[in-house]
């Protein structure tokens, strides 16, 4: 693709020069050593071992040991456990790279063909280069890939050139390791970022360092669990930021990072003060957590049901017209009384005092259903359901869905006056 913002020209000219192109023993060794296992060929029931690395043979004295040390070339190899003579292996290692004010990640495949009594072969092809500007704008070159699923399917044949960052995989490949000493650009040093980026992903952590500098000061403040973390979030940094602010001033060590993030959520949608340590840094952070916790779930309960109540008030009207010959309704042996709830408000009342699901559960909404309220002296004792189908009490709950001592009581009381409910529903139909 032919170069046409002006940070693509920039970019295309310094791939021109050849550092950005060469790679020194020293950063391909680190990156063979790193990216593969050393392993040894066992043989004859693990008394002699094969040496991956220089494909010498040598006698086991510890068949016990899960490592060696091969005597010829000094390596740690580890125990192959099935036999096997030939293995073969590719991963991504990345190196980085300071060129002018820009920001380099040099990606390579790197390929290995280890086979018993020859030395290992090692081979690398540079596959792409991503640029960062200091304002984090990003400049990918690649070289063409075969239109396969296979992720690995690069053109050895074709160049490096500036393609469309949508068109990259990049995203999606998660290197083997990443060179320990590489390059770092003026503006990462100043965000406090050396060559070790705390096994996150480089093309990911770059670009989150350069375009937020609350995360640069975490980062140069050694809080690489906390950057780490909102990197894999959705949530933005700055929302809590002035959270975080406090912890580092007052040193709070925090211990899961996950859950104080979900903590200082709970705190913000309580509109508690984000600045006071006596809720951001809590002794207890669990403990915290479980608490800050309970109460929003009340508050998050209370605000349901009162849009519930706002949505629900379009169905009183057509509850009281359908059960508008049964309000006149009253049973009682003289302690017990019962009459039907006369409004969506009373099923929500009822269901807030009694504890159970007759309001959630929009009992209100059902025509073949009638719901009465058992009270004595006033007080609520059971909830009682009547099929207006069968004409038989299909429920009585008292509170938490449990039996008052009434219960048998309340349910004979409804049977002996089934008939005047009988006959309120002829006056319906």
């Amino acid at each position: 693709m032919k170069p046409k913002t002006k940070i693509q020209k920039e970019v295309a000219e310094l791939m021109k020069l050849p550092c950005v192109h060469c790679l020194t023993d020293k950063e391909a060794q680190y990156g063979y050593h790193h990216c593969f296992d050393r392993i040894a060929f066992m043989r004859s029931g693990g008394k002699e071992a094969i040496c991956s690395e220089c494909g010498t043979r040598f006698k086991v004295d510890n068949k016990t040991a899960k490592t060696l040390r091969c005597p010829h070339c000094g390596a740690v190899i580890k125990k192959q456990k099935e036999h096997r003579s030939v293995l073969r292996t590719k991963a991504y290692y990345v190196v980085p790279a300071a060129v002018g004010r820009f920001q380099v990640l040099r990606w390579f495949l790197v390929d290995t063909y280890k086979k018993a009594l020859q030395p290992a072969q090692y081979d690398y092809f540079e596959v792409a280069q991503i640029w960062f500007a200091p304002d984090g704008k990003q400049v990918i070159a690649e070289r063409k890939r075969g239109s396969f699923y296979w992720i690995d399917s690069w053109s050895y044949n074709s160049s490096l050139e500036i393609r469309n960052r949508a068109e990259s995989v990049l995203k999606t490949i998660v290197p083997y390791a990443v060179y320990n000493r590489g390059g770092i650009s003026p503006e990462l040093k100043r965000r406090g970022v050396t060559s070790n980026f705390h096994d996150m992903a480089p093309i990911d952590i770059v670009a989150f360092l350069l375009e937020n500098p609350n995360a640069a000061t975490l980062w140069k403040a050694g809080r690489y669990d906390v950057v780490s973390n909102f990197l894999s979030r959705n949530k933005p940094i700055g929302e809590v930021w002035p959270a975080l602010k406090i912890c580092l001033r007052h040193g709070y060590d925090i211990k899961d990072v996950s859950l104080w993030c979900d903590m200082v959520s709970n705190l913000q949608y309580l509109v508690k003060d984000l600045r006071n340590p006596h809720y951001v840094c809590p002794e207890n952070l669990e403990a915290a957590h479980d608490k800050y916790q309970q109460l929003a779930d009340k508050k998050r309960y209370r605000e349901d049901m009162e849009k519930r109540r706002n949505e629900d008030t379009k169905w009183d009207n057509k509850y009281k017209a359908m059960k508008k010959p049964y309000f006149g309704l009253l049973i009682s042996d003289g302690e017990i009384s019962m009459k039907v709830l006369q409004s969506v408000e009373d099923f929500y009342l009822e269901g807030e005092a009694m504890h159970h699901c007759v309001y959630k559960m929009g009992y209100y909404k059902k025509p073949e259903v009638l719901i009465l309220s058992a009270t004595i002296a006033g007080k609520r004792i059971e909830t009682v359901e009547v099929s207006l189908k069968s004409f038989k009490v299909v429920q009585s709950r008292a509170v938490c869905n449990g039996n008052s001592e009434y219960h048998k009581r309340i349910i004979e009381l409804v049977n002996q006056n089934m008939n005047q409910i009988r006959k309120c529903a002829k006056k319906a139909a």
